[in-house]
């Protein structure tokens, strides 16, 4: 190969490899920022975060009763 077909390969493998992890950047900052919004942090309904989290809210409820 050419000097400056390895060059123009180089510089293309590059740009994609950086374009790719822009896109995966955007694309984690989508997901964090609507799983922000609805209250679910990576974990769903049925998670056992989600439970006992659910429980302890009942518990200092009662409490305050």
């Amino acid at each position: 190969m050419t000097p400056t077909l390895d060059i123009l390969l180089v510089i293309t493998v590059v740009a994609a490899a950086i374009l790719y992890l822009a896109w995966r950047k955007l694309r984690k900052a989508k997901t964090i920022a609507r799983d922000w919004s609805t209250g679910h942090v990576e974990a769903c309904d049925s998670c056992p975060i989600i439970e006992i989290r659910k429980a302890r809210e009942r518990i200092e409820l009662s409490k305050m009763k």
